[in-house]
């Protein structure tokens, strides 16, 4: 399936890149929208494997949040911490900033989701896959306690930044289709080809009937 997406995807790419050239524009000012709405996760992960870019529709303000969580997280008395290399590290921090830019969304989705492994699974998995598994496999079951040993959930997993991309792209698809839907697609795409803020009209909550 793999393949057949990513020939589909660079054929849309360089006809678009054609017809850009054709009318006189940057291919670089074509924005190319995935419409996710009824497919599901592992064809659009296989989407994104294939290079498209998964983005996160995010609105002014929730733009403005991220960037200052992030200046926040740089500042010198920030930048440096106890790092842990499963509850506190470059992924689950980023994690977090998703999460709270998000509104607990992506907590709320996964934190009580089990992922069916252990810290000391992905432990075995990871270094198994290293070139001298041997000596550092002994030190680490030797020296892994019995929290490593406890039921992870989704939420947990995402200190590894492959499960992070991956919990991330199944709640925005979610959020993206339940919230947003085809019709406000559309309007992402009209706002696109009219010049106007891609994000207009639609940061108003729908009125159920």
């Amino acid at each position: 399936m793999q393949a057949a997406i990513s020939e589909n995807l660079s054929k849309v790419l360089s006809a678009t890149s054609e017809s850009a050239r054709q009318a006189g524009r940057s291919a670089d000012s074509v924005s190319l929208i995935a419409v996710s709405k009824t497919h599901p996760v592992e064809v659009i992960q296989e989407a994104v494997d294939a290079g498209m870019a998964m983005r996160i529709d995010l609105t002014p303000e929730q733009a403005r949040r991220v960037r200052d969580l992030m200046e926040w997280n740089e500042q010198p008395e920030n930048r440096f911490y106890r790092y842990d290399y499963y509850r506190d590290n470059c992924s689950t921090r980023v994690r977090d900033v998703i999460d709270r830019v998000l509104g607990g969304a992506l907590k709320s989705a996964t934190a009580n989701a089990p992922s069916g492994v252990t810290y000391r699974w992905h432990t075995r998995r990871l270094v198994a896959e290293g070139a001298s598994s041997i000596p550092m496999y002994t030190v680490l079951e030797g020296g892994l306690g019995p929290a490593a040993d406890r039921p992870i959930s989704k939420w947990d997993e995402m200190f590894l930044p492959m499960r992070l991309r991956d919990e991330v792209l199944t709640v925005v698809l979610t959020l993206d289709n339940l919230v947003k839907g085809a019709a406000g697609q559309a309007i992402q795409n009209a706002n696109l080809v009219l010049g106007l803020d891609e994000g207009a009209g639609l940061t108003a909550l729908g009125l159920g009937v």
